[in-house]
């Protein structure tokens, strides 16, 4: 696996354990600070982080076929 493979995955490990912990957060926490907590930092990164996931998976892969190809 490349750096940005090893990248990607511990990426994709971290926004797992994230999203856990916050749904176990959210589903004790009812209050307008929770939800403006949601709405000004986690919407963000919801949207963020897998399409940052994917565009690392894809360089991987790219740099992959490039190493093949010069090799």
């Amino acid at each position: 696996m490349t750096g940005v493979g090893q990248a990607s995955s511990q990426l994709r490990n971290a926004w797992a354990r994230l999203t856990d912990q916050w749904q176990a957060t959210a589903d004790r926490w009812h209050d307008l600070v929770r939800q403006r907590f949601e709405r000004d930092f986690l919407q963000e990164y919801e949207r963020a982080v897998p399409l940052a996931i994917r565009e690392m998976d894809q360089l991987a892969d790219l740099l992959a076929q490039a190493r093949r190809e010069v090799l």
